[in-house]
């Protein structure tokens, strides 16, 4: 591992390199214990009863042009955001709101190639046995003013059993962030346990403009209150997001 670490995290943020070889960056610099707080490296003693908190970032995941078109999308569909469920259907666990991935096809297509491109990379980072993957879900999801999402998993239900790894990609609006706090909070895990996490041991992600972070779809995690003083749609807090089934 030749290179310095200042020449890394500049090779990282250099959208001439492809995505794969960047994600490829990001796993070297977490190697370093330096992954900017995009992961932790898996304590040799757990069990496998236990998934530590572990994810990956990489930063400047999109190229410009496509990080506008996304933008633009969220602006252009405002009218068709519908607001989010849950599958149980429980009042007050979720408020935000979703456009699906059949109202941007084109968009959805440009995107999963990119996110396809860099997962084998995003794997060994989890340290994730491959799977074949079968399909990219993926959403577009504002969170307004006062917007939360309560600790939960991805993949804790019949209809989601077969999610493997979830990926949030970040995005802003406009240029000057109009939102705070909606952090990603992921859990250190107990996958078959009474109780699922342990409320102790956590990461808090910050939803940085065009960085994505991808993990395992079991953990536990939320999205934390989100406060929007403007109360403006262009100053949510927006996210592509979805799951990788296998």
């Amino acid at each position: 591992m030749g290179e310095s670490i200042d020449a890394l995290s500049a090779m990282l943020r250099d959208r001439d390199i492809p995505t794969r070889e960047r994600a490829d960056i990001a796993l070297r610099l977490l190697a370093l214990g330096l992954a900017g707080g995009g992961a932790d490296v898996p304590a040799p003693h757990l069990p496998d009863t236990i998934l530590p908190v572990q994810f990956v970032t990489i930063p400047d995941f999109l190229p410009p042009e496509l990080h506008a078109e996304v933008a633009r999308t969220a602006l252009d569909h405002r009218e068709r955001f519908t607001k989010a469920t849950v599958t149980t259907n429980v009042e007050g666990f979720r408020e935000s709101q979703v456009l699906h991935a059949t109202a941007f096809p084109a968009l959805y297509q440009t995107v999963k190639q990119e996110i396809v491109t860099a997962l084998p990379a995003v794997l060994n980072g989890l340290g994730h046995t491959p799977f074949d993957l079968t399909h990219v879900e993926m959403q577009m999801t504002g969170h307004g003013d006062r917007n939360f999402f309560k600790i939960h998993n991805d993949s804790g239900s019949p209809e989601t059993a077969t999610r493997e790894v979830s990926y949030v990609y970040y995005f802003q609006a406009r240029q000057q962030r109009g939102f705070e706090g909606g952090a990603l909070r992921i859990y250190q895990t107990y996958p078959h346990a009474t109780v699922l996490h342990d409320a102790s041991q956590y990461r808090e992600i910050e939803p940085v403009d065009n960085s994505i972070v991808f993990f395992d779809s079991r953990l536990m995690h939320e999205v934390l209150p989100v406060t929007v003083p403007s109360g403006e749609f262009e100053d949510w807090r927006f996210t592509l997001n979805g799951w990788l089934r296998r």
